[in-house]
């Protein structure tokens, strides 16, 4: 046994036979030239009967990178945050340098960078809340007749390539920034009546495509359904600024006759059991072929 760890055996029986006489804490400490810590940790092993184990310390390992090679890397990981590992060893500021190539993983994490599985959406606050309720009590009187003629509208953000997780490099604390919510591929529209609606695929969500949607894909489906004969409609969707525009205002009151609008707040797809009923839906499309979507 190396001398150290028989110096610290030989303290632990001290300390057990002072404890035994009666000595105080303090006295014991001071005897044995312990911490308090120290003092706590020996006092519970005592108690409880548990082995005393001595660990020495070893000294750090030989350092492979430079504090510069770090600072390259941890730059470079975060501003290439959705690549893989492999992909990560073959950027140019990696590759040229034969230091990093083999210890990437170990050496972000020990600075703090971990790759972890991104999250999709942002993380709700008590403003969600609340503006949630308010919007719930705004409908606690509709009537069966009432949601007939509702009109659930929202972009669904979904991925018809990537059927697993995405990886993100990001630093500890910081999984639901802006930066580090994943990207969807794709983005879908859907809306609802008794059922589901028409879904279509757009590149970009902003005014035009909205607007585009509402004319090509909603209104002829509004006007083939007799529950809507009257242009009686009851439009449900969320304050994205494609929604709120005033080209699909103008859209809106243009096309429906008697039409009245309630803004969902934002964030709100996984809300409303409809919206987790599509996307069980788009699935089992997805998996038996996606060429379905779109």
């Amino acid at each position: 046994m190396p001398l150290e760890a028989k110096e610290q055996e030989f303290k632990f029986r001290r300390f057990i036979k002072l404890r035994a006489q009666g000595v105080t804490p303090r006295q014991i400490m001071d005897e044995i030239e312990i911490s308090k810590n120290t003092f706590t940790d020996w006092k519970r092993i005592d108690e409880n009967e548990e082995q005393f184990l001595t660990f020495l310390k070893l000294p750090p390992p030989n350092r492979k990178t430079t504090p510069a090679d770090d600072r390259l890397l941890h730059r470079v990981a975060l501003q290439n945050q959705w690549s893989n590992l492999s992909e990560l060893r073959q950027l140019p500021a990696i590759a040229a340098n034969d230091r990093l190539t083999e210890v990437i993983v170990g050496q972000l994490y020990t600075m703090g960078v971990k790759h972890r599985i991104a999250a999709e959406k942002e993380l709700l606050t008590a403003v969600h809340t609340d503006r949630r309720l308010l919007y719930a009590t705004n409908m606690k009187d509709w009537t069966v007749i009432d949601w007939a003629r509702g009109i659930f509208i929202d972009e669904f953000c979904y991925s018809t390539a990537d059927r697993g997780r995405t990886w993100v490099w990001r630093e500890v604390g910081t999984r639901y920034d802006p930066q580090n919510i994943r990207q969807h591929v794709v983005l879908m529209f859907h809306s609802f009546f008794y059922g589901i609606g028409p879904i279509r695929r757009v590149e970009r969500l902003n005014q035009d495509s909205y607007a585009d949607y509402l004319e090509n894909a909603l209104k002829p489906y509004i006007e083939s359904h007799p529950a809507f004969e009257e242009g009686d409609v009851l439009l449900l969707h969320d304050n994205h600024p494609a929604h709120t525009s005033r080209q699909v205002i103008d859209w809106i009151n243009t096309n429906f006759r008697n039409s009245r609008d309630f803004v969902f707040p934002h964030p709100s797809r996984g809300d409303h059991p409809m919206f987790g009923h599509l996307s069980g839906v788009l699935k089992l499309v997805r998996d038996s072929d996606v060429k379905h979507i779109g």
